[in-house]
């Protein structure tokens, strides 16, 4: 089971290089980063 985390965030530059707009929430949540969570 994958933990996310802020600094998860830090891949997301280079996990959207060639994709398509539509598919950014898809590769966001796939970090599995809830911000609401981050005051932990």
């Amino acid at each position: 089971m994958s933990v996310g985390s802020f600094r998860n965030l830090l891949a997301l530059p280079h996990l959207l290089v060639g994709s398509k707009m539509a598919d950014m929430p898809s590769i966001y949540w796939s970090l599995n980063y809830w911000p609401v969570e981050a005051d932990r």
